[in-house]
């Protein structure tokens, strides 16, 4: 689990802070958190959400804003 925590880590701190995600890199996100079997869907993210900015505190904060926490706990 710590490794799939490093590879999200990396993964948005290679993208800019305000930068659009796009789908193959929701994609590449989705599998990193399917191998570690995370009940969060990111493809369905991906078709409802593609045109929404995330920023990345939101991913590297996960369990220290917990508003954000349940905005994506109900994607």
């Amino acid at each position: 689990m710590k490794k799939i925590s490093t590879e999200l880590e990396g993964f948005f701190k290679q993208q800019e802070v305000a930068s659009t995600i796009q789908s193959n890199h929701i994609e590449h996100v989705s599998h990193l958190f399917s191998r570690n079997k995370w009940a969060i869907s990111l493809q369905k993210c991906a078709h409802q959400y593609h045109m929404l900015q995330f920023r990345q505190d939101i991913f590297v904060s996960w369990g220290n804003n917990p508003p954000e926490l349940d905005f994506l706990r109900n994607v």
